[in-house]
């Protein structure tokens, strides 16, 4: 069996955060549809596919992310390695994007992988 982070609670939270927001957009979505105006659509539809991609998170990976980010500071001291490293691809096969790359400012080139910064002192 398959162990699951349960990521339509985080879903619910950050949704209820702009509540009124998601509502419209998603309104918008299926007005755009019905009149054919399906590139403006395609736009609302691809934000939520990635937005909705916190629910196909396997357990070990959210757990993972506490560990370093929330328990042990590694982002906040600058010792993250942001790399994919092992497989992270979700189980049904779509590629693995941190939530948000698709709409956040571009960070540039990323350094070749023996450039990247790895985590002082080892796993």
């Amino acid at each position: 069996m398959r162990r699951v982070y349960p990521g339509f609670v985080q879903l619910i939270a950050f949704m209820s955060m702009n509540r009124e927001r998601h509502e419209q957009a998603l309104r918008d979505l299926y007005t755009l549809r019905a009149h054919g105006e399906h590139a403006k659509a395609d736009a609302i539809q691809s934000f939520y596919t990635e937005y909705f991609a916190t629910m196909d998170l396997t357990a070990e990976f959210y757990l993972e992310t506490v560990s370093l980010v929330f328990q042990r500071f590694l982002l906040a001291q600058g010792q993250l390695d942001v790399g994919l490293g092992e497989d992270r691809a979700p189980a049904h096969g779509r590629e693995a994007q941190p939530t948000g790359a698709l709409h956040a400012p571009a960070p540039g080139p990323r350094p070749p992988p023996s450039r990247r910064p790895r985590r002082r002192g080892g796993w």
